[in-house]
């Protein structure tokens, strides 16, 4: 049951949040899409977290799984930054304001 009121129509990803550092020094590889609909992205964050929470509990219940584990690490990790950019535009708007 979700209780909290859905974000508004015009909310949208700001597209300042990049994530999958990789290299030597740290270098991200991958950044949220700007203007992609709140309403939109925290669904698919959602489901992103479902996923590494199936594929973690996996990984913690059967032995030689590691590649769930992984999985977990790099949806946990979309997840994240889609929400972190999403609460970005949220912190945006309400500076407007």
């Amino acid at each position: 049951m979700n209780h909290t009121p859905a974000p508004s129509p015009t909310l949208t990803t700001l597209g300042d949040i990049a994530f999958a550092d990789c290299g030597e020094h740290p270098h991200p590889l991958f950044r949220v899409n700007a203007d992609v609909p709140a309403a939109d992205a925290l669904p698919h964050a959602s489901a992103l977290l479902h996923l590494a929470k199936q594929f973690s509990l996996e990984a913690a219940l059967e032995p030689q799984v590691d590649r769930y584990a992984w999985a977990a690490h790099y949806l946990g990790e979309m997840a994240r930054a889609a929400m972190d950019d999403v609460h970005a535009a949220l912190a945006a708007a309400s500076e407007r304001r």
